[in-house]
Parts: structure tokens; C-alpha cells; sequence
């Protein structure tokens, strides 16, 4: 008899720690969710080779206003912590214009992620009009060449 309360203790035990050991885990997984930045805010402007403000610019998934300006919102995810710190964001984003040569606006963050509410300015960047129409070209006698290396 003596055996078997012995048992129905170790039981009993074993229980409460197995019941103290979710007690435990459970709010450390639930508050290890928190948002990741997978894109910050990206803001800028698109202006042509002689300095004039392009509209109505494709850039990522927005479009440049009169001015020029272009705001890309930041994008988040709910992730675990990891105790190996934030990943590294990498960004490359179309610039598309018809009549301009295609660019990508690229950005990293080095070591570690950003901080959610983080703006990144990406300043000023300029496109070429692509010149394909060269049936409007006129060669006088002077002839000037340039080379350029893409």
C-alpha cells in the first residue's frame, strides 16, 4: 500500500512541474511574436537628366507625383525573435517611365534589420531619355561622337 501512494505522489509531481513548465513556455512564445520590417518606408525623388521632376513614374507599386516625390509604405510581418538578431533587408524596386531608361532603386541594411517606423530617403535619382528616333538627327559638318560604357 505504502508503494503505491509513493507512486500516485511522484505522479502528482511530475504533473504540477510539467504544468509549471507550460506555465512557463507559453507567454515566452506568445510575446516572442512580434512585427518584423521587411521594408522600411522609402521616400525620394525621380528627376530627369536636366534636373526637371518626372510624374506619373512607376516605382515599386506607387507612382511619382508632379513634383516628382515618391512614398513607398513600410511592410511588416509578425514573426518569432530570433536570438540571432534581425535579418538584413535587401531592396530592389523597378523605377519604369516610358521614354527612360529602366532602373532599380537597390538598398541594403547591412548587419541587422530596422526598426519598425524607420524612414530611409533615398534622395535623388536621375533617368536617361532613351533617344531611339534618330531619323531627327542632323549631321552637319562637324561631327561630335561620345561613348559611353553601361
Amino acid at each position: 500500500m505504502q508503494g503505491f501512494k509513493k507512486s500516485e505522489l511522484e505522479k502528482k509531481q511530475i504533473l504540477k512541474m510539467k504544468s509549471l513548465i507550460l506555465l512557463l513556455i507559453f507567454p515566452l512564445l506568445i510575446f516572442s511574436c512580434t512585427k518584423k520590417v521587411l521594408r522600411p518606408k522609402l521616400i525620394g525623388v525621380i528627376i530627369d537628366e536636366n534636373g526637371v521632376p518626372v510624374d506619373s513614374c512607376k516605382v515599386g507599386e506607387t507612382f511619382t507625383d508632379k513634383n516628382g516625390r515618391f512614398e513607398l509604405s513600410e511592410i511588416t510581418e509578425m514573426g518569432f525573435v530570433s536570438l540571432f538578431g534581425r535579418n538584413p533587408i535587401f531592396i530592389d524596386e523597378e523605377i519604369i517611365k516610358t521614354g527612360y531608361e529602366k532602373r532599380h532603386l537597390s538598398a541594403q541594411s547591412g548587419r541587422g534589420g530596422v526598426s519598425e517606423g524607420s524612414i530611409w530617403d533615398m534622395d535623388t535619382i536621375r533617368l536617361r531619355k532613351i533617344n531611339t528616333d534618330f531619323s531627327t538627327i542632323e549631321l552637319k559638318d562637324v561631327w561630335v561622337a561620345g561613348i559611353t560604357k553601361n
